[in-house]
């Protein structure tokens, strides 16, 4: 949800040619609302970056740039906006370093869903995810994502869900018209940042980091992420 401070200056929803050239932060945020009231977000997007420019510490238009990004997510527009998991993330810690209170309705705020499923933004709104009963309970929702191999998805895609369910996508890239092999499986929690998940090729130990870098205690050197490599080539 915004949160907008108004002042008299507002107008209709502008591109960022349509801007005073001297525009603040302040007015830069109030444009970009209007805009995103309208839909118009990938220009929301674009008049808070530049009010994020103007002024670094501005809290509300760090907070709303992610609230945006995240939205153009949720719409499938990520690579034409740069709408990366790393970049809502960004400006959301920015927006709770300047701003305590932003962690209070980021945990409520629909417009982050689709990045609320992530560690870091679990640990961004202060979900201590150091106990076996507190990973265990956020990690339903989480998609977790193999390395991308060139222009083609990643071959190994993983849904958490709840009761210890897991959905296996395994996508074989070597023809032209990769297919993807659907398997159940399961996860558990089985110590501080530690996940076990069993699939297709039996069960496997990973060490969770803070960046939601998931990496195989096996010795296999295998990793999944809860941020998936979206627009890499």
């Amino acid at each position: 949800m915004w949160m907008v401070l108004m002042t008299a200056w507002a107008g209709e929803c502008v591109a960022l040619r349509g801007l005073p050239e001297d525009a603040t932060a302040q007015q830069l945020n109030v444009a970009a609302h209007n805009c995103y009231e309208q839909g118009l977000l990938d220009y929301a997007a674009t008049i808070l970056r530049k009010a994020v420019e103007v002024d670094p510490d501005h809290v509300l238009a760090q907070y709303n740039l992610a609230c945006v990004l995240a939205r153009l997510r949720a719409a499938g527009e990520v690579c034409e906006n740069e709408a990366y998991v790393s970049s809502v993330l960004e400006h959301l810690a920015n927006s709770i370093r300047l701003d305590p209170k932003r962690r209070e309705r980021a945990r409520v705020d629909a417009d982050l869903d689709s990045v609320r499923h992530t560690v870091v933004f679990q640990t961004l709104i202060g979900t201590d995810l150091s106990t076996v009963e507190a990973l265990t309970a956020v990690l339903p929702g989480f998609e977790l994502y193999g390395p991308r191999p060139g222009v083609y998805p990643p071959a190994v895609e993983v849904s958490l869900k709840k009761g210890g369910v897991a959905e296996w996508r395994l996508r074989d890239v070597l023809g032209d018209d990769p297919k993807v092999r659907v398997e159940a499986g399961s996860w558990k929690v089985v110590g501080p940042m530690e996940v076990e998940l069993t699939g297709p090729s039996g069960s496997t130990r990973y060490e969770v980091d803070a960046q939601g870098t998931f990496t195989s205690s096996g010795g296999t050197g295998s990793t999944l992420s809860d941020r998936p490599d979206e627009c890499s080539a």
